[in-house]
């Protein structure tokens, strides 16, 4: 009877509320983990326990047990206590990381099964709404508002830039998705943005920004937490460009050499720094110079493993790569030589930048060809995917975290 009068006083507390958009959404009560730990059949086990239990097991395998009871859905779905506890545990099961490498169709693919197998890896299909996806066929697709750029990736949620201003918020693994409030102060084309989460006020931040439309080192900005926010006039010392890495509560990117700009007599080796965005501060800020010059025949990219930071200088005269680590966060004169890669041959215009390194010492690489594994001591290649986007692949974790939480 109490239970019966419980369940009444849950649905009465439902109602019609008006939403941002203009509509009506229906409010939910908040929810309890322990009242819907008290419908489970679990005999004498606490609901300590029972969360211990859950959270090593895999995200896919906790998205089928939904499938088990009402009960079982309620709590996995729902339960903030099991989703934080599992994400703990999922950041250091290196099986939990997976690559997403297409958006056309949307795949991704194991990160540890490309050291199992000899050859090409099976890549799995994700769940991404239709009107979403991008399509071969383009017809109407100005109307459509599909995905054209991967912000970054946090906590299991993949941040989706779409068409016409709007963002998406994505878990791959649940399969939810959250489509933001459109913002309209970033009109051009966004030249650097990034994706992370603000451990200070506990909130996943997104930042675009636009460098084209405003005087030279002056970026107009757009922040999301829980609205969109924007920023004039941004001082940034030199021009940065695409997807920022995330580290320690940061997004950081590399300067843009500007070889045309005459004023700066830019004719020789540049010496240039890594920009890092505080996400708690919300500010930008030069952190330490690379390790190395940057000349006209070389590109640079900045990465994030092992909890470290990573730069790799591209040659493309001498097809050498050459990989540096900072390992201590911010501490200039701690830039360490890895090593370096040389390619007897390789496609005009392509570049190999490092994605992940592995426990046993060999890291995974993106090229135009595909995804390619490196082995030091034995100095050889294998490819491991074929039909890869360079500029496209990253690497996120299987988690239940909602994307919802923004």
């Amino acid at each position: 009877m109490a239970r019966k009068d419980e369940l009444e006083k849950r649905r009465q507390q439902k109602q019609l509320v008006p939403s941002a958009c203009g509509g009506c959404v229906l409010k939910r009560p908040p929810f309890d983990d322990e009242y819907y730990y008290q419908s489970l059949d679990t005999g004498s086990l606490k609901n300590d326990i029972i969360i211990e239990i859950l959270k090593r097991l895999p995200a896919k395998s906790l998205f089928r047990f939904r499938a088990v009871c009402k009960s079982w859905c309620a709590f996995i779905s729902n339960s903030s206590n099991l989703s934080r506890k599992h994400l703990t545990h999922a950041v250091t099961d290196s099986s939990s990381f997976r690559l997403l490498y297409s958006l056309m169709p949307p795949l991704s693919v194991d990160c540890e099964a490309l050291l199992k197998k000899d050859g090409p890896v099976q890549g799995r299909k994700l769940k991404l709404p239709n009107r979403y996806k991008q399509h071969r066929r383009t017809t109407g697709s100005l109307k459509r508002e599909v995905a054209n750029i991967v912000v970054g990736s946090c906590n299991g949620l993949i941040c989706l830039l779409l068409n016409w201003g709007y963002v998406v918020l994505w878990n791959p693994c649940t399969r939810k998705v959250n489509k933001l409030p459109k913002q309209t102060h970033v009109k051009t084309h966004q030249t650097f943005y990034g994706f992370g989460y603000d451990s200070c006020t506990e909130r996943y931040k997104i930042i675009l920004g636009d460098m084209h439309s405003m005087p030279k080192t002056l970026a107009r900005t757009a922040i999301f937490t829980t609205s969109w926010r924007n920023f004039d006039d941004v001082q940034i010392h030199k021009e940065i460009y695409g997807r920022g890495c995330l580290l320690n509560g940061a997004l950081h990117w590399i300067e843009s050499a500007q070889w045309d700009a005459i004023e700066d007599d830019h004719s020789g080796p540049s010496k240039l720094s890594i920009i890092s965005f505080d996400l708690a501060e919300e500010k930008f800020q030069k952190l330490v110079s690379l390790p190395s010059f940057v000349t006209q025949d070389t590109s640079a990219k900045v990465w994030t493993s092992r909890d470290s930071i990573f730069v790799c200088f591209w040659n493309g005269t001498e097809t050498k790569l050459t990989i540096w680590e900072m390992k201590e966060y911010g501490i200039e004169d701690s830039w360490t030589n890895v090593g370096h890669i040389s390619f007897k041959s390789h496609p005009e215009g392509c570049y190999y930048w490092p994605l992940k390194f592995f426990e046993n010492g060999n890291f995974l690489m993106t090229t135009c060809g595909g995804l390619l594994v490196y082995d030091p001591e034995k100095k050889t290649i294998t490819i491991a995917k074929k039909r890869s986007n360079s500029d496209l692949p990253i690497l996120y974790m299987e988690t239940l975290v909602s994307p919802f939480t923004c």
